[in-house]
């Protein structure tokens, strides 16, 4: 679970590194600069889903946002996919919140 700040833990931040790496085929360039590196986000991102007929943005997906270190081209990564499960993020974050 992230830190009680939000951020990813080392645990964490080592297994999306891990992923990425594990995953990640051999041409890392970015599409917009050629750069080669890459950095993660701190925090966890969330995109909302639309529900249709209600249209509530009641959930959403959780995402690592892969960020170019030159232009700030952008990838998202489900933390799923990863093996971090956001319902227990949420959860922990509300818990170390709340005391």
């Amino acid at each position: 679970m992230p830190k009680s700040d939000g951020t990813f833990t080392p645990d964490e931040t080592q297994l999306i590194t891990t992923w990425l790496n594990t995953h990640w085929g051999k041409d890392k360039a970015c599409e917009g600069c050629t750069n080669q590196t890459w950095g993660i986000s701190q925090t966890p991102v969330a995109i909302p889903v639309l529900e249709i007929p209600g249209i509530s943005l009641s959930s959403s997906y959780a995402l690592v946002m892969v960020i170019c270190t030159r232009c700030g081209n952008s990838k998202f990564i489900n933390l799923g996919m990863i093996g971090i499960d956001w319902n227990t993020v949420q959860k922990n974050a509300k818990e170390a919140k709340n005391g």
